[in-house]
């Protein structure tokens, strides 16, 4: 009995010391973290930030200058083509177009004489001229009675032209008058006015005039904004893009680069700030009443969107330093809890992942870290301990 007790004991003993090694062993195996290769998608993105504004905005200026009597709108009023916008002083028009009828009148009057004058020497000297034909009038009262009528002709001709100024004039004034009521040209809303009651303002008849106010079709909402040259060859137009509002946190707008700028610009010239930028123009798919002109937006442009393909995380890559194998690209895969290094081919990348073309297939198994380990490499059929799966 004494004997069977040693036995067991020594067993157990054994088994003790046994169940310690492969612990000790265990413990020594490098921990990793394992992924198992699936399909998925690849994304590109290219971010920035920009201003709300309308495709079509109009500044409202008046063609005469004078004084703004009524404004009959306000900032962000809805308004439609052809609505009455502002009432400029009349006065000063009204006694242009008096003084312009006066004048015109007085011209028609002229041409009225002038005409009778040489309708009259006309017939004179058509008369004179037949009896000087047939000698029955002098040479000198024919001469006479020719000029008389080469003057009352210019005398006609030149009552016309007045006249034609005149009226010129009187139609001018009239027009000017009317350009005293100032309307919009389009449906819209009124996003700025500068102007007030009261003010003088100058015309663009003569020079740049005054911007009264803006008017903007908001129907139709892009986003302007401003790309580094590192990214605008990624940028084409009709790609997507979603659009997130300081004003609206939290609520996203969809739409489509519609412009991008073939010639750039410069930033903050000659100095270790100077950046080349290109604009960019993102138009929203709809538009809402809470979207407002100049309202700061941060939009993120799709520029590649792979669905379906293999994809592993970026840090299981390893890049080979070997000359032999410089630049060639190599991931660790796991098998009965070894790993073995496996040349890839891969393809596209986003910020985490990259898409795999050769080298791997759906469900193999790789670690894919920590990157220190995975930096530091492997020994062939090395044994490891997955510590768990991403």
């Amino acid at each position: 009995m004494k004997k069977k007790l040693i036995i067991v004991g020594a067993i157990i003993i054994f088994i003790i010391i046994v169940i310690a090694n492969i612990s000790q062993k265990n413990d020594n195996l490098k921990k990793v973290t394992a992924h198992i290769v699936k399909k998925g998608k690849i994304n590109q993105i290219v971010t920035g930030s920009g201003k709300l504004n309308p495709i079509t905005k109009v500044n409202i200026s008046s063609n005469v200058s004078g004084k703004i009597i009524k404004i009959f709108v306000k900032e962000g009023q809805k308004v439609k083509e052809g609505e009455l916008l502002v009432q400029i002083d009349t006065a000063f028009y009204k006694a242009k177009v008096e003084e312009a009828m006066a004048s015109y009148k007085s011209s028609v009057a002229n041409v009225e004489v002038a005409k009778a004058n040489f309708e009259k020497t006309k017939i004179k000297f058509e008369n004179i001229k037949t009896l000087f034909e047939k000698k029955l009038c002098s040479e000198e009262e024919f001469l006479n009675t020719k000029t008389e009528f080469v003057i009352q002709s210019a005398n006609y001709k030149s009552a016309k032209a007045a006249m034609d100024r005149a009226e010129a004039y009187l139609k001018q004034a009239q027009e000017d008058l009317n350009k005293t009521k100032i309307y919009s040209p389009l449906n819209g809303i009124v996003t700025r006015i500068n102007s007030k009651e009261g003010e003088v303002i100058l015309g663009t008849a003569t020079n740049m005039g005054t911007i009264i106010m803006e008017i903007s079709d908001m129907n139709k909402i892009q986003v302007v904004m401003e790309i580094d040259e590192t990214e605008i060859n990624k940028i084409k137009v009709g790609q997507p893009a979603t659009i997130e509002l300081d004003a609206i946190p939290g609520k996203y707008f969809t739409g489509k680069v519609s412009e991008v700028s073939y010639s750039g610009f410069t930033k903050s010239a000659g100095t270790q700030e100077e950046i080349t930028l290109f604009t960019v123009k993102v138009m929203l798919d709809s538009v809402s009443s809470e979207l407002k002109a100049q309202m700061s937006a941060n939009v993120e442009i799709t520029t590649l969107d792979k669905d379906s393909v293999l994809v592993i995380p970026i840090q299981s890559i390893v890049t080979s330093r070997k000359n032999k194998e410089k630049n060639k690209e190599f991931i660790y895969k796991i098998s009965n809890n070894t790993v073995t290094k496996c040349e890839i081919k891969t393809g596209e990348a986003d910020e985490n992942n990259i898409e795999v073309l050769e080298g791997l297939t759906l469900n193999d198994t790789i670690v894919s870290g920590p990157f220190k380990l995975i930096n530091k490499g492997f020994k062939d059929k090395e044994h490891i301990r997955i510590e768990k799966y991403e």
